[in-house]
């Protein structure tokens, strides 16, 4: 992640992680065994979308 952030401001490498984050938890959530599990992952996604988003709109 340091690599992928050099050189941008401060917003800016927060919209790169909370969006970089968003693969990375759907990602764990697709290795997951049940069902439940998954979904948390899935979740925990879609605020990462929200924040992304929230950042970029401001």
């Amino acid at each position: 992640m340091g690599r992928l952030c050099q050189g941008y401001d401060g917003q800016t490498k927060q919209i790169v992680r909370s969006a970089d984050s968003v693969g990375s938890n759907l990602a764990e959530g697709h290795g997951r065994y049940s069902y439940q599990d998954n979904q948390r992952f899935v979740k925990i996604a879609l605020g990462f979308i929200k924040r992304s988003k929230t950042l970029v709109e401001t």
